[in-house]
């Protein structure tokens, strides 16, 4: 007698022997448009835009089936480097430059205000490239993490001034929870500007604290929490704090949509970011992204000058506080896309 397996049963026990979609290589395309608009007519308007790819290689597979798809490495705990390039332009407007200042004490005119001559500063390109390296090992079972990197980047001016920076960091986390990670990450930038024959060298550094949490929340939704705080402490300056936090609510595991909010707080700068940002895995292993995000600086700095000044008579000693505002509105819109295999 010969025992038969229905086909329902059949084709049930073939589906779930199936393996779960894995990955172990990822690599990304971006492109991102910026424009810089100024509130004076002393700092010239920017618009930038840039081209950058990414790869990543983790040394074990990482599977799709914890939760979303777009935090999947987290979910997994997985170790692995990266390698990160950036090409990009930009474009300074036109900027005229007029100085005028109080008249000299005395003399044949009274005090009052005198018109200084006008300088142009034509239409100029900036070329930026931008290398980037790290590697990071989580160790599964206790959670605990460590992580490294380097970048550098160049900027070449057609004003002949040129800047490089050498970017390491270096960090520490645990995952003090399933879901959660807890990280203190250090970076050490070491800045070089050439100016024609002369050069101006300058360090800062910053700590990061930052919290990542993953949440389900059931019929295959979940959301993603960050919270950030920042200390950066340049050479010959004052320190900023920066505040950062964002959020993302997944549809499914294959659609989720975020709103980011950061905040930093300078001695003479200010800077509000509000961002907003989706992504959409079409397959399991290809995404397309989209972000939009907006800063608005709020610069004002006081300063003693001399009277009268930039260009003129230096005969008197009579000095006074002059505040200068220096605001500026960014629009950033980055598009990409994502392929794992």
């Amino acid at each position: 007698m010969k025992t038969r397996i229905p086909l329902a049963v059949a084709l049930l026990s073939t589906t779930l022997s199936l393996p779960v979609f894995a990955y172990q290589f990822e690599v990304e395309a971006e492109y991102t448009d910026s424009e810089t608009d100024f509130d004076n007519s002393f700092s010239p308007d920017i618009d930038e835009d840039s081209t950058s790819f990414s790869a990543t290689y983790y040394f074990s597979d990482v599977e799709t089936n914890k939760g979303p798809l777009s935090v999947a490495a987290f979910l997994n705990r997985a170790s692995s480097i990266s390698a990160f390039y950036s090409d990009g332009e930009a474009e300074v407007d036109r900027t005229e430059i007029s100085f005028s200042g109080p008249a000299p004490m005395g003399g044949i005119s009274s005090y009052g205000f005198t018109s200084g001559p006008t300088f142009f500063i034509p239409d100029y390109n900036i070329e930026t490239e931008e290398y980037f390296v790290s590697a990071q090992y989580v160790h599964a079972e206790s959670g605990w993490l460590v992580e490294a990197s380097y970048g550098y980047l160049e900027e070449d001016s057609d004003l002949d001034i040129d800047l490089e920076q050498d970017i390491y960091g270096i960090g520490i986390g645990k995952y003090i929870a399933e879901n959660t990670r807890l990280m203190l990450d250090y970076v050490h930038t070491e800045t070089d500007i050439d100016v024609g024959v002369s050069s101006v060298s300058a360090d800062s550094e910053l700590v990061n604290l930052g919290l990542f949490h993953v949440q389900e929340l059931g019929n295959n939704t979940y959301y993603d929490v960050s919270l950030d705080v920042a200390n950066i402490d340049p050479d010959g300056g004052d320190d900023s704090q920066v505040y950062s936090t964002s959020a993302t609510y997944y549809f499914t595991s294959y659609v989720g949509v975020g709103v980011d909010i950061s905040y930093v707080d300078g001695d003479d700068i200010d800077s509000t970011s509000y961002g907003i940002s989706g992504e959409w895995f079409i397959t399991e292993n290809f995404a397309i992204k989209l972000s939009y995000v907006r800063t608005e600086i709020d610069e004002s700095i006081s300063e003693f000058v001399p009277v009268p000044y930039r260009g003129g008579d230096f005969t008197s000693s009579t000095v006074f506080e002059e505040a200068s505002n220096n605001d500026a509105d960014i629009d950033t819109f980055s598009i990409g896309a994502k392929l794992r295999f």
